[in-house]
């Protein structure tokens, strides 16, 4: 049974996490914001022309902030790594596992987010001409944004699930 100290710690990390990813979505909300106020957002050229010729997943009903949502979304796994190593004790969310579970999640981890990765990261396609689901996305700004909150969420959570297999199975060996 845990203690009433453990438990304690490990809400705390789970806190910094959540608080961390609220903090990291804001600017896809000013993103919205300065797309709603103005189509023709000085903002949102300028992120469109430093990165033109970056890989993107947009959309082509609306290219400047599906561009500037797109580009900010490759920053996820920066802050995430940038979070682990400044502000979370991994050692407070991670309880005694069985190590074959562990490696069975860190290679399933692994997969998941590198095929994540070259999908979303490093391939450029446009979600008005994808298929169906991902072309609801596309529709309007309000659902990019939903779009694009999501995917940030999803690298952001999974390159912290990454860190805290990495740090699990590193103090696994040390113990041997």
């Amino acid at each position: 049974m845990e203690s009433f100290k453990d438990m304690h710690s490990s809400k705390g990390e789970e806190k910094k996490i959540i608080l961390s990813l609220i903090l990291a979505l804001m600017p896809l909300m000013v993103f919205l914001l300065c797309q709603l106020l103005n189509n023709d957002s000085l903002l949102l050229h300028f992120i469109y022309d430093k990165t033109a010729n970056l890989p993107a997943v947009i959309s082509s009903k609306s290219i400047l902030l599906s561009k500037s949502m797109d580009v900010y979304c490759k920053t996820a796994p920066f802050l995430a790594v940038i979070v682990f190593v400044l502000f979370l004790n991994p050692r407070s969310l991670i309880r005694k596992v069985d190590p074959k579970q562990l490696v069975k999640g860190f290679i399933s981890c692994c997969i998941l987010l590198s095929c994540a990765f070259y999908f979303f990261m490093f391939s450029s396609f446009d979600l008005y001409q994808s298929k169906r689901f991902l072309r609801l996305f596309s529709y309007n700004d309000y659902s990019l944004t939903i779009f694009y909150v999501s995917l940030y969420a999803i690298f952001y959570m999974f390159t912290l699930a990454l860190l805290f297999f990495v740090v699990r199975i590193a103090e696994m060996i040390k113990e041997r």
